[in-house]
C-alpha cells in the first residue's frame, strides 16, 4: 500500500481501496450482518433470524413473481391488439370492395362489379407475399419488437391512403402497398415463443388468446 507518515491517513487509505476492491461483497455482507444485529437486539435466536430472512427472501420471489406476471398480461394484450388490427386490415374492405370499385370506375354496376371488387380484396395478400420473407429476415436482425411497430405505422399510413383514393387504380395500388408493408403475424408468433422460455403451457395459452382475435377482427 502506499505509505502515508500520517497513521490516521494510512489507515484511511488502506480502508478505502479495499471497500473500492471489494464493494458489492461488502455492501451484502453489511446489511445481512446489520440485519442480524437488530434482530439478536430483540433477543431472536439463529433459528428466528434464518427463518425471518427466509419469509423476507419468499416475499422479495413473490413481489418478482407479480411484476413478472403483469408484464407478461401486458404483453400479451398488446400482441393480441396487433394481431385483431392485422385481421381487420385484411377483412374489413370485404363488405364495400363492390360498392368502391362501382363509385371509382364509371359505367360499373353490380353485374359486373365482382371482379374488381376480387381485385381490391386480394391485392393486401398479393403485397404480403412478396414481403413475408424479408420482413422474417428484418426481425432476425432488429427485432420482433421493432418489425411489428413498423408495420403497424406502414399499415396506418396504408389504410388513410387508401380511404382518400381518388381512382380504382390509386386504392388498389394503396391496398397492394398495405400488404407490402405488412410483416406482423410471423414475428408475432416467434416473439411468443421466445417469450415463453419453453414453458410450452404458457406458450400455448397465449398463442390460444392471440390467435383468436384473429376471428374476433372477422367480426369486426
Amino acid at each position: 500500500l502506499h505509505y502515508n507518515t500520517d497513521p490516521a491517513k494510512s489507515i484511511a487509505t488502506q480502508i478505502h481501496g479495499r471497500i473500492t476492491k471489494n464493494f458489492a461483497s461488502i455492501t451484502y455482507y453489511h446489511v445481512y450482518s446489520s440485519t442480524c444485529i437488530i434482530m439478536r437486539s430483540t433477543n431472536l435466536n439463529d433459528d428466528e433470524i434464518d427463518t425471518a430472512t427466509s419469509e423476507r427472501t419468499s416475499l422479495l420471489n413473490i413481489n418478482n413473481r407479480d411484476d413478472e406476471n403483469r408484464k407478461w398480461i401486458l404483453t400479451i394484450a398488446s400482441l393480441a391488439s396487433a394481431m385483431l388490427a392485422q385481421s381487420y386490415l385484411l377483412i374489413s374492405v370485404f363488405p364495400y370492395s363492390g360498392f368502391m370499385a362501382m363509385h371509382l370506375i364509371p359505367n360499373l354496376n353490380e353485374e359486373n362489379a365482382g371482379s374488381y371488387a376480387g381485385l381490391i380484396a386480394s391485392s393486401f395478400m398479393i403485397g404480403r407475399t412478396f414481403t413475408s420473407f424479408g420482413w422474417g429476415k428484418s426481425a432476425d436482425k432488429y427485432g420482433r419488437v421493432f418489425v411489428i411497430k413498423v408495420s403497424l405505422i406502414l399499415s396506418a399510413f396504408g389504410s388513410i391512403l387508401f380511404g382518400f383514393a381518388p381512382t380504382f387504380s390509386s386504392a388498389l395500388f394503396c391496398r397492394f402497398l398495405i400488404g407490402l408493408s405488412n410483416g406482423i403475424i410471423g414475428p408475432l408468433k416467434t416473439l411468443v415463443s421466445e417469450m415463453s422460455k419453453g414453458d410450452e403451457t404458457k406458450e400455448t395459452q397465449s398463442l390460444a388468446i392471440i390467435l383468436g382475435m384473429w376471428g374476433y377482427g372477422f367480426l369486426l
